[in-house]
């Protein structure tokens, strides 16, 4: 029979657990004789099972739930997997027969996810609907999306596996995860266009990976960036230059208000919520059966709202560090990588679709803290070049760093692991990590104090990889 140990901190006990069965001497012992069935202790027993109270602090209201995390040691390695407590799971657990293949068993019965504790967790991200595409999150962690850890085949919410083990993951900053994205515009240029915002404390970078061909034949694409130098020197002030701004973004909000009254009414009757993201093909459907003179009439304010702003042209590869308080937005077909501060704020000037997430624009306070454009496209630091691999400096914040590693046709490169937790995504090509297989677009979560950082390509060509990592204050 095996024990349920409770604690207010697992981590804890899996350190006691640690040190007594190192101290035992039973890591090198035959794991069928060390499963411990004693209620007040885990010395001698090459398995931990630990039930804790978690605070979801992630969701309204903070509901705390009862989880159950599993740590097991084989082949001198450290093993884990985290999961919701109940009473017919603690009940077939406490009936396992010492063995491990008995609990390799239970995890795949359970469609629990087999992982180690000192080896890069590979992230299962989850799709965030959007009025103008999606989201795509590698590691969300709030009330609209959570993203998983997964073996392959079984995961669990990431929230949940870094509680597991907080420190040795995160280094204690498990609930300040900065947030991993891509940002998958849709192709249509009504559609696709994101939100023109600016923000007071959300700091972020995007690396361009992919432009839509068929909306940017010549595979440049573009984004909304501060407004129209040239168009703003025909004014006599920037006073006056904010004011026709302002009129012309009062004009389309005018038109905007009409036509997604019209578009409610259809949610209504298909029985939509007001503020659900729906498939564009949705949308489209019901826009045929908008008047022809509001279609004209939407198309020739927006484009007059829209000559205010600047575009930036983008290709595959550019890396764009947003300033705090400049507008910006994404453009239709334009697919990038984002890293950001987990902050979630921002004032929207204008947006060419209903706004799901606020009934107003903030036009006003905008422009009244914007600063002047600053040029995003900084050269890139190099901090290493050789033969077989470049790094360089993306961007650095005040509170994370993130940087692109180059690795020519199977190379390798090992980086020093200090105390940081680091998020990986492969941008091109495919890579090992630590005995984790990544390809394109797949992101791995690396822990904290990791004792070295192996990386090969195993692509035939280049592969390139983006790490980003807290900085410690």
């Amino acid at each position: 029979m095996t024990f349920i140990h409770e604690s207010d901190n697992p981590e804890e006990l899996l350190s006691i657990w640690e040190k007594e069965n190192k101290d035992a001497s039973i890591f090198e012992s035959d794991e069928v004789n060390f499963f411990s069935g004693e209620q007040n202790t885990a010395k001698g027993s090459l398995f931990l099972a630990v039930e804790y109270s978690f605070i979801q602090y992630y969701l309204a209201n903070k509901p705390s739930i009862k989880l159950l995390a599993l740590y097991f040691y084989h082949d001198k390695n450290i093993y884990f997997t985290v999961t919701a407590s109940d009473e017919f799971l603690r009940t077939n657990f406490s009936l396992l027969s010492p063995s491990f293949d008995s609990i390799k068993d239970f995890l795949s019965n359970n469609k629990l996810p087999f992982l180690r504790l000192d080896q890069p967790l590979a992230l299962k991200p989850v799709n965030i609907e959007k009025p103008w595409g999606q989201e795509i999150w590698y590691t969300g962690i709030e009330q609209r999306g959570i993203s998983s850890v997964t073996d392959g085949i079984y995961d669990s919410p990431l929230p949940w596996v870094l509680s597991a083990a907080p420190k040795r993951l995160t280094a204690g900053r498990e609930k300040q995860i900065n947030l991993l994205k891509i940002l998958d515009p849709a192709p249509e240029p009504l559609f696709g266009d994101l939100y023109f915002e600016l923000h007071e404390k959300k700091q972020e970078v995007y690396v361009v990976v992919d432009i839509d061909e068929q909306c940017w034949p010549q595979k440049i694409g573009g984004m909304r960036y501060g407004f129209n130098d040239e168009l703003k020197n025909t004014f006599s002030s920037e006073k006056d230059f904010h004011k026709a701004y302002k009129k012309a973004v009062k004009k389309y909000s005018k038109i905007r208000q009409v036509i997604d009254a019209r578009l409610d009414s259809y949610r209504a009757l298909e029985g939509y919520a007001f503020n659900e993201a729906l498939p564009i093909s949705v949308i489209s459907k019901w826009m045929t059966l908008i008047p022809d003179d509001w279609i004209y009439e939407e198309k020739k304010l927006r484009s007059e709202l829209n000559h205010f702003s600047s575009i930036l042209s983008l290709k595959v590869g550019d890396v764009i560090k947003i300033p705090l308080l400049t507008p910006h937005g994404l453009l239709h077909g334009v697919r990038v990588v984002e890293f950001q501060n987990p902050v979630y704020e921002r004032l929207i000037l204008s947006f060419n679709q209903k706004t799901l997430t606020q009934d107003h624009w903030d036009t006003d306070k905008a422009l009244s803290i914007m600063t002047e454009r600053i040029d995003p496209f900084s050269e890139l630091t190099i901090i290493e070049k050789n033969l077989n691999h470049t790094i360089e400096v993306v961007a650095v914040f005040d509170d994370f760093k993130v940087s692109r590693i180059t690795l020519s046709s199977k190379s390798s490169l090992s980086l020093t692991a200090d105390k940081n937790y680091k998020l990986l995504l492969v941008i091109e090509g495919s890579i090992d990590c630590n005995s984790i297989v990544a390809i394109k677009e797949c992101g791995l979560f690396l822990p904290s104090y990791q004792k070295e950082i192996a990386i090969k390509n195993i692509n035939d060509n280049q592969s390139v990889i983006l790490i980003a990592s807290p900085i410690h204050n």
